[in-house]
């Protein structure tokens, strides 16, 4: 049997896996407050370049993480916004943040 297995780190290191990408947690916690556009979003996290961004949202929507709602009008509005699952990341993505604020000596 696999030594990961065997301790448990298997489900935790997939786990990790889907933030473990720079910028996914930064834009999971910005959605916790609420839906976001794009633009929005940018500005939130403005050193974050805009091919970038495209990317994390579209692995976070493939994670389903995160849904994209396009809003009925005349000029495309599209919002982004946390899923149930997406929300129940937060309050780890959290922790795991106090954690390392706590830890540093």
């Amino acid at each position: 049997m696999n030594e990961r297995r065997r301790n448990g780190s298997a489900p935790v290191e997939s786990a990790l896996d889907v933030v473990r990408k720079r910028w996914k947690a930064s834009v999971l916690l910005e959605l916790a407050g609420g839906g976001l556009r794009y633009g929005e979003l940018h500005a939130r996290l403005s050193s974050v370049p805009y091919k970038v961004l495209t990317e994390v949202l579209r692995e976070l929507e493939s994670d389903g993480l995160l849904a994209r709602f396009v809003k009925p009008g005349h000029r495309k509005h599209v919002e982004y916004g946390i899923t149930p699952s997406g929300a129940q990341l937060v309050p780890i993505l959290r922790a795991l943040g106090e954690w390392r604020e706590n830890s540093v000596s």
